[in-house]
């Protein structure tokens, strides 16, 4: 995974989540994308992760198809 990972944080815009952002950027984590999940009633919402915002969706089964890793 030298090229990096695609991670799922799910309840990103929980406090547990927005926890493991803050401890993922601190530590350097190889990101190849971040797919930022949350309830479907919070999809739209904006995080930001190394001074870049993304989008969260909402957390369905077909959204970890995209992910190599999941965080929950």
């Amino acid at each position: 995974m030298a090229d990096g990972v695609r991670l799922a944080i799910v309840g990103a815009t929980g406090a547990v989540g927005q926890e493991m952002l803050k401890v993922l950027a601190e530590r350097d984590f190889n990101i190849k994308e971040l797919i930022c999940l949350a309830d479907p009633r919070e999809a739209g919402t904006k995080v930001k992760y190394k001074g870049e915002e993304f989008t969260v969706k909402g957390a369905s089964p077909d959204a970890f198809r995209e992910a190599d890793l999941a965080l929950f």
